[in-house]
């Protein structure tokens, strides 16, 4: 249930409010992304879930905020019945940090940046 430091490289802890075009914009400037440029992975920490519901029949998007108030929207892929669904439940009420990308959602015309979560600790 804990993120493995061992297993899981992260580049750095972030802010929420890093969570935007203009830092998204930054990180893309380091693209193309393969086995030898990994995509930066981040932490975003003290989360609360506000809303969660479940997408595609098997993807979690949920709203979580920060201690600061700011909130952000985010994405666990096939993450529906497995470890990462308890955390993002609307009935989990304590804070976890989630280590994962900043990535663009575009869809039917509309921009927007997202955090896609891949690991959750407590």
């Amino acid at each position: 249930n804990n993120l493995d430091l061992n297993n899981l490289y992260l580049d750095g802890i972030l802010s929420v409010s890093a969570v935007n075009e203009e830092f998204f914009n930054e990180i893309n400037l380091l693209s193309p992304f393969g086995p030898g440029n990994k995509e930066p992975t981040f932490v975003l920490e003290n989360m609360k879930i506000v809303k969660s519901i479940i997408v595609g029949d098997k993807h979690i998007k949920a709203i979580m905020t920060a201690r600061n108030g700011k909130s952000i929207e985010a994405i666990a892929f096939n993450s529906k019945d497995g470890i990462l669904e308890s955390y993002l439940s609307k009935s989990y009420k304590k804070e976890f940090h989630i280590a994962g990308k900043i990535y663009l959602n575009e869809w039917r015309g509309k921009r927007k940046i997202e955090f896609m979560i891949n690991d959750i600790a407590t």
